[in-house]
């Protein structure tokens, strides 16, 4: 059996069909823009956090350069007192005084020498090893977050592309139904006129 469709049965259909795609291109639009959005702030938090790990690996260089910094002052002082007990130790042995204290004098002398010495051979590993190594560190988190914001802006620019194509379909749903209900009050002028 065969049933004729009339024009408002194919009105409706075509008006229902309508109203689905225009829903289903309004959910992906906003799917698309809600993406968009979150991937956008994906960006600007990996952003804060690369500009966190500069700053903790310019910290770190700070921190190894002040240690540095410090031995080599420790170095230079130890070096001076090593030299004043060396020269307490010529002066005794020049005005034939306490051989206990001219000892004492060059013992202190030596120790004191070998303190600045390897206060001073240590400033160089503790800067690098306190210092630059953690900071390289935070240099490597830092070219991670700058990788993940690249990777936030690409899921961006996508998600956007997306909701520009859905609006795009959406604008060509709405131009068909309005094209099919322009033909239908046409059709409907044309059998009302030939009554």
């Amino acid at each position: 059996m065969t049933q004729a469709i009339s024009g408002n049965n194919a009105t409706s259909y075509v008006g229902e069909l309508a109203t689905l795609l225009i829903q289903i291109e309004t959910n992906q639009s906003e799917s698309s823009r809600l993406e968009r959005d979150a991937a956008r702030q994906t960006y600007l938090d990996d952003a804060q956090q690369q500009v966190d790990a500069l700053h903790a690996a310019a910290d770190a260089t700070r921190t190894g350069a002040y240690l540095s910094a410090a031995l080599t002052v420790a170095s230079g002082g130890l070096s001076i007192a090593s030299a004043a007990s060396q020269f307490d130790a010529e002066v005794g042995k020049a005005t034939c005084g306490n051989s206990l204290a001219v000892a004492s004098d060059e013992l202190d002398a030596k120790v004191f020498g070998a303190a600045a010495k390897a206060s001073g051979d240590l400033a160089a590993p503790v800067k690098s090893f306190i210092g630059d190594s953690t900071a390289e560190d935070f240099q490597a988190e830092a070219k991670r977050f700058e990788a993940l914001g690249e990777q936030a802006k690409w899921q961006a620019s996508d998600a956007s592309a997306s909701a520009d194509r859905a609006d795009r379909l959406g604008d060509k749903v709405l131009d068909l139904l309005q094209g099919i209900q322009s033909d239908t009050k046409s059709a409907a002028s044309a059998i009302i006129g030939r009554i």
